[in-house]
């Protein structure tokens, strides 16, 4: 829920991007437990597992590898010791949801989940590495890795006739592994990769920031690829705002920008493209996310808070300590301004499928070694986590319907789907079947408000775009271009160009 601190110290800023998945972890958790009570037009005599209430512990490990795996471990503690001192008559704890970076997920995989026999079910690391079953035994995740999704921004680059690029990436897991898949890609496509630019995945500082607008004004590329973490995103978006020349780079990002992003005060990020795994709205979770009280959040989420001030840039009644306080009141949106604000985050829907990935396991399993009876029995409490992946988690294969009680979901009406959603996973722990989605940052409503819309969709191999909606703006950004500007190759043949890395001829 926050960076990494200074120097790797303690916590530093919220982050802004995992905020709405971590509530739909708790509405998903919340609507599965719900009973004696109406929903949907249906009376639900118990919850979605018969006698058995989910829960969660969470963890804020700040972006710290041996923090999340120290927490992870805390959660466990059977593992290192000779008691059995976590459990209780009528409580089992079966597996991790996280983390929320590839590079972190990694570390707890190897270190605890793949060490311990724990199930690990990420909903947001799209490493291609970490479909390696020999080094990541017990990991499963709800969201795209980064080869099908580079396949999409391919064809993106072709729509806007960008055949000569610059490529930014992180030198964490992440960056490299999606630099890795697109740099093959893109000579596949005959398209030029003229710089590809590795950064630091945490310093954020105007020096680095500065040093690498350097690299790309002084390239001739128009377009601009970023692929790695969110907070250099933030810091580049940032400092491009008032960086010489930085208006003549236009960008396309994948999933380091959250969609929920309004960047206030903020001109730059205007035309901003960002390809994201495909993610269905939840109509049921929106009016969940725009009644949550600003001042007066639910208990179970500490963080919010900080995560609301941050992102509007403001100060809530009561804060006292920095950089906060030192804010302008915040301007508490009604429920009719937060609706026509929202935007679904591109994590709201795989949080949803981790929780549910959980739940209609144990579902089985309940059905198995309890027989019908309600209520935990003792088969179903001596289940051990290596027990339950083996033989329930990762054979997780339905299809939501009403007996989910998530009727979006359970729709057939949604494009480009037409079908209710599918979780079903393949031997590497992934998802069979992805959708891509292709946004846009802009003012459609010509009301002077910015946010993401969705421009386009890539499913089944094939890219559809409403053209007229690629909008993209001068250098100062504030005049649109009557169409986006194209990135040609400045030479015949073209030239200097990257070819494929060593590992991938």
């Amino acid at each position: 829920m926050h960076y990494e601190g200074t120097g790797g110290y303690g916590c530093g800023s919220s982050t802004l991007n995992n905020m709405q998945a971590y509530e739909a972890v708790r509405w998903a958790i919340d609507r599965l437990n719900k009973k004696n009570e109406e929903l949907n037009g249906e009376f639900l005599t118990d919850s979605y597992i018969p006698g058995i209430t989910l829960g969660m512990l969470s963890r804020d490990y700040c972006d710290r590898k041996y923090q999340a795996v120290s927490d992870a471990q805390e959660l466990f503690p059977q593992f290192l010791s000779e008691s059995n001192d976590c459990s209780t008559d009528n409580e089992i704890i079966l597996g991790l949801i996280g983390a929320t970076t590839s590079s972190v997920t990694e570390e707890v995989s190897t270190k605890f989940s793949a060490k311990f026999k724990v199930p690990l079910v990420s909903y947001s690391s799209t490493a291609s590495s970490l479909s390696d079953t020999t080094m990541h035994p017990y990991f499963m995740r709800t969201i795209s890795p980064d080869g099908p999704l580079m396949e999409a921004l391919i064809r993106v680059l072709q729509e806007l006739k960008w055949s000569f690029v610059n490529v930014v990436y992180t030198d964490d897991t992440f960056g490299r592994s999606s630099y890795n898949e697109i740099r093959t890609r893109l000579v596949a496509a005959g398209i030029c990769l003229t710089q590809g630019v590795e950064v630091s995945s945490t310093d954020t500082s105007n020096t680095a920031m500065d040093n690498l607008l350097r690299k790309l004004t002084g390239s001739e590329s128009v377009g601009n690829i970023y692929l790695g973490a969110s907070q250099i995103a933030e810091s580049l978006l940032n400092r491009a705002e008032s960086y010489p020349d930085a208006g003549k780079l236009q960008w396309i990002f994948t999933d380091s920008l959250t969609l929920s992003s309004s960047f206030t005060g903020k001109k730059y990020p205007r035309g901003v493209i960002s390809v994201l795994p495909g993610s269905r709205k939840i109509t049921e979770f929106e009016d969940h996310w725009i009644r949550i009280n600003a001042t007066t959040p639910s208990s179970e989420n500490p963080w919010y808070k900080d995560w609301f001030m941050t992102e509007f840039d403001c100060s809530l009644p009561g804060t006292v300590n920095p950089p906060h306080n030192s804010k302008q009141p915040c301007k508490i949106p009604t429920e009719n301004e937060r609706r026509f604000a929202f935007v679904q985050d591109q994590f709201v829907e795989p949080a949803v499928h981790a929780v549910y990935t959980y739940a209609n396991a144990l579902r089985r399993a309940h059905v198995t070694k309890c027989g019908g009876v309600a209520g935990m029995c003792n088969n179903l409490k001596s289940m051990t986590t290596e027990d339950f992946y083996q033989n329930y988690l990762k054979n997780t294969d339905f299809t939501y319907s009403r007996v989910e009680r998530v009727e979006s979901m359970a729709s057939a009406q949604l494009e480009p789907y037409n079908a209710p959603a599918k979780v079903k996973f393949d031997s590497h722990g992934d998802l069979t079947d992805y959708s891509f989605e292709i946004y846009s940052f802009n003012d459609y409503s010509t009301t002077g408000t910015y946010k993401f819309e969705k421009v386009g969709t890539f499913y089944n191999g094939r890219l559809e775009v409403v053209n007229t909606k690629f909008i993209m703006y001068n250098t100062a950004r504030d005049t649109r271009l009557p169409s986006p500007p194209p990135s040609p190759c400045p030479t015949s043949p073209c030239a200097p160009c990257l070819g494929a890395t060593s590992e991938s001829k």
